[in-house]
């Protein structure tokens, strides 16, 4: 019998996409898979006006953490809601809030945020430095910062904190000791922060956490301890 190296790889494709789909159902339903495909066609659409990267394609409906973050804010009275590496603003479209601003690094995925938020959400390129809010009732930070390492996120963090007044952040890690997403925010954020909410595992084995600023504590310390 021949052999076809190309259709067995084709089938191998073929088989993985069918168990991403699957997993997806599993973890956020049929509706939200059916919803975020459509949402998909039309970021694709602006993928190729603005020529951002393409892992923004994946929509908020595919995304159970996130999902999670925004039913966490909506459940809490809030002002401000900023979120460092936005992409495409799916989070911010969904939170309930009266002031919200997406900062992201590239100027490419802002301008498609812009066209899809009609000016429901307010969009800056930049990073940390581009923060200028206060006080930020909930500052959130997912999926970023992996691959960079507890001192490299601390001193702009405690900056933040202290700058900002961020009564909240809200941040993730996929805790695998060792590994490039493992994160220990207890050893980022200033020590007057304190975990109150955790929630997950997610796909990947993701978690969310939630950080309060803890009222009186502001000279704790210099943020190596953990503390839950």
């Amino acid at each position: 019998m021949y052999f076809c190296p190309v259709r067995r790889g084709c089938e191998r494709e073929k088989e993985g996409t069918d168990m991403k789909i699957i997993r997806k159902i599993k973890e956020v339903g049929p509706g939200n898979v059916l919803i975020g495909g459509i949402r998909r066609i039309r970021y694709k659409k602006l993928y190729r006006k603005y020529h951002f990267d393409s892992w923004h394609l994946s929509p908020y409906e595919w995304k159970a953490y996130a999902q999670a973050c925004v039913n966490y804010v909506n459940a809490h009275d809030c002002q401000t809601v900023v979120d460092i590496g936005c992409g495409l603003g799916g989070v911010l479209q969904h939170c309930r809030a009266p002031e919200k601003i997406g900062i992201d690094l590239h100027e490419e995925v802002i301008l498609a945020a812009r066209e899809l938020s009609g000016g429901a959400v307010t969009y800056r390129t930049g990073s940390f430095d581009a923060l200028t809010e206060k006080p930020v009732d909930y500052l959130i930070t997912l999926n970023f910062m992996h691959g960079g390492t507890e001192d490299t996120w601390r001193k702009p963090y405690h900056t933040a904190a202290e700058r900002n007044d961020v009564r909240h952040f809200i941040v993730d890690t996929v805790p695998a000791e060792g590994g490039s997403h493992f994160l220990d925010w207890s050893r980022i954020l200033p020590d007057h922060y304190k975990r109150i909410e955790r929630f997950g595992p997610f796909l990947g084995g993701r978690y969310v956490e939630v950080w309060e600023k803890q009222t009186g504590m502001e000279n704790a310390g210099d943020g190596s301890g953990k503390r839950e």
